[in-house]
């Protein structure tokens, strides 16, 4: 559904809000190639992962590419996607989502900043050297947080009106 269908489906209610969140919050790879599928495992969010599930998708790419911004927003914070080691990652909190992507050497001085969607943060690291073979290079991208109106069907009620 087109982001104008979707703002007229809900009656109005969202006061334009749904078309700009469809428009500004939707997300990119961050390394324009798609999910990865190989002998360790599916790359997509809930794929099974022994006892538990997977947390989010991870996007193939060449290591040592240039990683962008999968959404709009600030730069918030270093992230690290294990205890030790040095794979590195950042988390990026847009207006009405947060996502964090692991396996990325941020770039010099994007800590803080603002960057617009698409925009380079860093480089792809190579997790398929912690790995062995079987694992393709990939980068892990979750979503941390997110407004509930970004998911709302047509009907819904954004603001709570009767």
């Amino acid at each position: 559904m087109r982001p104008a269908a979707l703002s007229e489906g809900l009656g109005g209610l969202c006061g334009g809000l749904c078309e700009e969140a469809m428009r500004d919050d939707t997300i990119i790879s961050p390394t324009g190639k798609g999910m990865r599928n190989d002998r360790q495992g599916l790359g997509h969010y809930r794929a099974p992962r022994g006892g538990r599930w997977h947390d989010g998708c991870d996007f193939l790419c060449e290591p040592g590419q240039a990683v962008a911004a999968p959404i709009s927003g600030k730069v918030a914070r270093l992230a690290r996607p294990y205890a030790s080691g040095s794979y590195e990652g950042l988390e990026i909190e847009g207006r009405r989502m947060a996502v964090t992507l692991f396996y990325v050497k941020p770039k010099p001085g994007v800590m803080g900043r603002f960057v617009e969607k698409g925009e380079a943060v860093g480089t792809a690291q190579d997790i398929a050297a912690r790995y062995g073979g079987g694992m393709l290079p990939h980068v892990h991208l979750r979503i941390t947080s997110a407004d509930p109106c970004l998911f709302l069907e047509a009907g819904g009620n954004p603001r709570g009106e009767a």
